[in-house]
């Protein structure tokens, strides 16, 4: 049973924060996923950012940019996508990430 978690990739250790923050971000009640459909995540970079900080978080938008493309789970699916976000009735830039295999217990 070992080997299955062994063949999983390790994601870097920003990734890990980046995906830790979110989650107790969002327990907090931040509105951080601005996507409609509950098993995508989509995140305006910036505004994770500025909320990250505003909570004692610092993370750089280059090196997120640079480390986010590696995350295995949620999988990035796409960069700068034009998306209208449920929260702030406008079109905004997010990254899309698949969610869908937590919501399954996979």
């Amino acid at each position: 049973m070992d080997q299955v978690s062994a063949d999983e990739p390790d994601e870097p250790p920003l990734v890990k924060q980046f995906w830790e923050v979110y989650s107790e971000l969002t327990a907090q009640g931040c509105k951080l996923n601005h996507h409609r459909e509950p098993l995508l995540i989509g995140i305006h970079l910036k505004d994770f950012i500025k909320v990250a900080n505003q909570n004692g978080y610092k993370f750089v938008e280059y090196d997120l940019k640079q480390q986010l493309s590696l995350s295995v789970f949620p999988c990035l699916t796409q960069k700068n996508l034009a998306y209208r976000s449920k929260h702030l009735q406008k079109t905004i830039k997010i990254w899309l990430f698949d969610n869908s295999k937590a919501r399954l217990g996979v």
